[in-house]
């Protein structure tokens, strides 16, 4: 059983849910957690705080909650990490101080997000109305799974996180002669990401075609080909220039690009978990409480993904609270 369920694409129903959700929580500050952040505010709940300053954050959290100023959604990175927690008394805490704190609301996924987003980008170009990203963004989960993955699927999401690290690891490797300007990099990465994406584009055109009654034919491989190209070149324009319509290719980009214009810095696996809970925090909350090197990367001066997307990313638990105090 999953903590999230969601469908792959949003019909008319769930984007009219997803926007009287949006409505309900207009007005509160929403708060994301690493999964760092969340395993402090279990200790201290469970009275063994590892630091001075975590019963107090999680007593000002609480009472933030309680009194309808701030929520603490969760993504599908919090949820991949607590179903690798092997202890299960710890992992039900973890559960238990999530429904406490979250409202019973998430993040989707990074692959439906990133469909959102190019809809909203591409309807917008084309004069189409549709609903912006953040009307959508967030859903209910009902469910907590206090069921963590056996030690044999524990391994196995282990080991494909470790590979899909090496195997881009040694793609960064084979091509760093190629780049002297982190722009080269970032650039790469965009283009990248375009060659990924671009048949999702022509997908949605194909749709919103049909749904306009055009007759759309299907062709032979060598045509298809040309449809995705379009696709890509599509999705390079926007992301060279209209970084903001679609947030979370630009901050996986930006975060992939960084790890890779340091030579010396090698990606490792829990990277990827942190790049997909920076994507959902930075991109769609106002405050991001993550670890110090997370936190520092984020705020590069070429980065500046906090100044970009105004949402304030915080390391230090004292700082924490003094943010969460100014909060009414």
């Amino acid at each position: 059983m999953e903590i999230l369920s969601t469908e792959n694409s949003l019909g008319e129903d769930e984007i009219c849910a997803r926007a009287a959700l949006s409505d309900e929580l207009s007005g509160k500050t929403a708060v994301y957690l690493d999964m760092k952040y969340w395993i402090l505010l279990r200790e201290a709940a469970s009275g063994n705080p590892r630091g001075e300053h975590d019963a107090t954050l999680l007593a000002l959290v609480r009472e933030k909650v309680a009194s309808g100023v701030v929520f603490c959604p969760i993504g599908e990175a919090t949820r991949l990490e607590l179903l690798k927690q092997s202890d299960p008394g710890s992992r039900l805490a973890t559960v238990k101080i999530i429904g406490d704190l979250s409202l019973g609301v998430a993040l989707d996924d990074p692959l439906q997000l990133i469909e959102t987003e190019i809809c909203f980008s591409l309807f917008q170009h084309l004069g189409v109305p549709f609903p912006s990203p953040h009307r959508s963004a967030w859903i209910r989960f009902t469910v907590l799974d206090s069921n963590g993955l056996e030690d044999e699927a524990r391994t196995k999401l282990n080991e494909r996180t470790a590979r899909v690290a090496d195997q881009l690891n040694d793609m960064n490797a084979a091509s760093s002669c190629e780049h002297n300007t982190y722009q080269k990099v970032f650039s790469t990465e965009l283009g990248g990401l375009a060659d990924l994406c671009g048949g999702k584009v022509m997908s949605i055109a194909v749709e919103l075609a049909r749904l306009r009654g055009l007759q759309v034919q299907g062709g032979n491989e060598e045509q298809l080909e040309k449809l995705r190209n379009v696709g890509r070149h599509f999705l390079s324009l926007v992301l060279e220039r209209d970084f903001d319509s679609m947030p979370t290719l630009h901050i996986m980009a930006s975060l992939h690009a960084s790890i890779r214009w340091h030579k010396n810095r090698k990606l490792k696996p829990n990277d990827l978990f942190d790049f997909d809970h920076a994507a959902a925090a930075i991109a769609y909350c106002d405050i991001f409480l993550t670890e110090k090197p997370l936190c520092s990367m984020v705020k590069q001066r070429h980065l500046a993904l906090d100044e970009r997307y105004h949402c304030r990313v915080i390391a230090d638990p004292s700082e924490a609270i003094e943010c969460l105090r100014c909060l009414q």
